[in-house]
């Protein structure tokens, strides 16, 4: 079902008493890609003969799996030759703002700029239909473009491949970073419940260890980063389940931990166990929504950095 909104919501006024700006020379996208969907409405139109487009070129990032197993996230520069179609779609007027309803805005044209003969180029605008929004001749031109890759490069990594092999996340954010409210009460509320639900630990397989980088220091929300991990000796399973088994309620403490081990099932799955191995030593335990905090002791800690 198509999500409608008022257009005056969701289209953009194009700015049609502006000349595009043209720069001497392209760089790449690296310098000069903005990765928003939207950024098309921030651009002149592509009016009179002023400027006289050959060539283009497309930027746009995408998700890559990698040998190792690894996911990244990757900018792609790709160059267009033919560009009939697509200049045609960009040089077509606006069309009058009558609809009553819109859809939701989701649909963008590519990233793109023309460069002329002399290697001059500039981002262009987008005419838009009778919401607001990129015509259709835009978004099928945008569609049907033949690329050739130019050159790539990895933005980021989203898992790496060791993350990958283990079985863990890349980042998990730190459950024991307070908020503000939490912090004017020296961590964890005092509400939250202390004991142990009822939790399967002989599923808890994948050992995640985590630690805490210092560029997070001071910020309103912290996310470790991946260390080492795999699956539990299954040979520990019963020591593990003992020493979780065993926890205590958490004593008061504001000293945050550096390092962390999640235990879980499989990745993504709701139901973990989050262990300070540093610091206060707390544990998190995170079943059907419920979060019981629990107190860790030095045998976990050591049975902890044997896998």
């Amino acid at each position: 079902m198509a999500i409608l909104a008022g257009c005056s919501r969701t289209g953009y006024s194009p700015l049609r008493d502006r000349e595009p700006v043209i720069h001497a020379t392209w760089t790449s996208c690296a310098e000069e890609f903005e990765p928003n969907g939207d950024s098309w409405g921030r651009y002149p139109a592509l009016l009179g003969d002023g400027f006289r487009p050959v060539s283009a070129l497309v930027c746009a990032q995408e998700e890559r799996d990698q040998p190792d197993g690894g996911r990244d996230r990757v900018e792609v520069e790709s160059r267009i030759d033919d560009i009939g179609a697509i200049v045609r779609a960009l040089r077509l007027p606006d069309q009058p703002r009558t609809a009553e309803a819109c859809g939701d805005g989701s649909a963008n044209p590519p990233w793109l700029v023309l460069l002329d003969q002399d290697g001059r180029w500039l981002r262009p605008g987008v005419p838009v239909d009778d919401c607001g929004l990129p015509r259709n001749e835009v978004l099928d031109a945008g569609k049907a473009l033949r690329l050739t890759v130019v050159r790539t490069r990895v933005v980021e990594q989203i898992v790496s491949g060791a993350a990958a092999k283990a079985g863990c996340q890349q980042h998990f954010p730190d459950k024991f970073w307070p908020s503000p409210q939490e912090r004017e009460h020296g961590g964890y509320l005092p509400s939250l419940p202390v004991g142990r639900p009822a939790l399967r630990i002989e599923t808890l397989t994948v050992a995640c260890r985590y630690h805490r980088p210092n560029r997070w220091q001071g910020t309103a929300t912290v996310v470790a980063e991946f260390e080492r991990g795999g699956q539990v000796p299954p040979n520990r399973l019963a020591e593990l389940h003992g020493r979780l088994a065993s926890s205590t309620p958490a004593e008061p403490c504001t000293t945050h931990a550096t390092r962390f081990v999640s235990l879980s099932e499989v990745v993504d799955r709701g139901e973990y166990v989050y262990i300070e191995v540093d610091g206060c030593m707390r544990m998190l335990t995170v079943v059907t929504g419920l979060h019981v905090l629990t107190q860790a002791d030095s045998e976990l800690r050591t049975l902890l950095a044997a896998f």
